[in-house]
């Protein structure tokens, strides 16, 4: 493996005066480990974190996140899917050189880019082999990367759950995850794999994630504390509720079903909603589904990659133990629907019979005013 490029820097002014040298920080998600929170926490707090040494880049920053820096290499690589409508003609290499400017000329000590996006990228290794080029000048920066990770057991399901939330047409949960879902949410020696290869494991802090660790705002003091920033809680606004609230196993069928319907986003939403609370209260059912066992050797593999790594936080051990299984996500039997259907199509009825009256009326007013 290579070290990072900083490792390699032999100029004897940076060498002697250390104090002036920057790190930069970059956060590569995993996805879903509340890096949303997390993203909106530094977008808020920009300024207050600044006084005290970190700067969330606002080079880059696209709904609080810095995306464009992880896209702009998939989209180079010929990379289509889940790209979110990504189309903008920018070579990567200017938009890193960007980076590499802004973190020199920042008043703070440390520079913090932030992305889930940047997960992907060991599963590509077309686009993973930019990487190196793309660091090779940032001579004088230390670089180190911060990943949070769950257990397979709760990353999978919730990963599939944010999939049908974003209407994309998966089918049902173990057939995704053996056919569709991207191996770097469940490999995660490939997900860090570029990481390691091109900073050295030295460079790369593992750190823990579960559904408690969101409580009390645990996850983001976690993070200021892997940063080294000191900070009184006082001075934050630490915001309230779940920016990217997971959607309800109720509303699995319904997403799944109007996601191949073609309808504007608008009333997928709306559909979606009213599904919700129709639902609320029923009955679900288990999902069945077949062997998972390359799907777990694989897990295996990524958590013996992270073992090694000296800044890991994670129980290996107890993520091993905790596997996604085929009773992992909760469907509703297809019979449910019927009722929810029919009360759509009651709804489309109303709201049909309110236009034509309305239209009616039109016709009547017009053909009273010409009498």
């Amino acid at each position: 493996m290579t070290q990072a490029p900083c490792a390699q820097v032999r100029d004897p002014a940076i060498m002697l005066n250390r104090a002036a040298r920057k790190t930069l920080y970059i956060h590569i998600g995993h996805f879903k480990t509340g890096t949303t929170a997390l993203q909106t926490f530094f977008d808020t707090n920009r300024a207050v974190l600044k006084r005290a040494g970190l700067d969330y880049s606002s080079l880059h920053l696209n709904f609080s996140k810095h995306s464009r820096l992880a896209f702009s290499i998939y989209r180079k690589a010929g990379i289509r899917t889940l790209m979110h409508g990504y189309d903008i003609p920018k070579d990567p290499a200017d938009l890193w050189a960007g980076l590499r400017d802004y973190v020199r000329a920042s008043s703070a000590s440390k520079v913090l880019v932030s992305s889930e996006e940047f997960a992907r990228l060991g599963g590509f290794p077309e686009a993973a082999a930019m990487l190196p080029g793309l660091v090779r000048d940032f001579r004088g920066i230390d670089i180190r990367i911060v990943v949070y990770l769950r257990s397979p057991g709760s990353h999978l399901p919730s990963w599939y759950n944010q999939l049908v939330k974003m209407g994309q047409p998966v089918p049902d949960y173990t057939s995704a995850i053996l056919e569709t879902i991207e191996p770097v949410h469940y490999d995660y020696g490939l997900a860090l794999a570029p990481w390691i290869d091109t900073f050295g494991p030295e460079a790369v802090i593992v750190r823990p994630y579960s559904t408690a660790t969101r409580s009390d705002h645990g996850l983001v003091f976690d993070m200021l504390s892997t940063l080294g920033v000191e900070i009184d809680p006082a001075a934050l606004d630490l915001g309230q509720g779940d920016p990217n609230p997971r959607l309800d196993p109720a509303s699995f069928a319904v997403a799944q079903m109007v996601a191949e319907t073609g309808l504007p986003e608008r009333m997928k939403r709306n559909i979606l909603s009213r599904s919700q609370a129709f639902y609320r209260d029923r009955t679900l059912r288990d999902a069945l589904a077949p062997d998972m066992e390359p799907v777990h050797h694989r897990i295996r593999q990524g958590l013996g990659t992270l073992e090694k790594l000296p800044h890991n936080g994670v129980d290996c051990a107890g993520y091993a133990q905790d596997l996604p299984g085929p009773d992992d996500i909760a469907e509703i039997d297809p019979g449910e629907l019927v009722p929810f259907l029919f009360s759509e199509l009651f709804l489309t009825r109303q709201a049909l019979n309110q236009a034509v009256a309305r239209i009616t009326a039109l016709e009547k007013a017009a053909a009273d005013s010409k009498a």
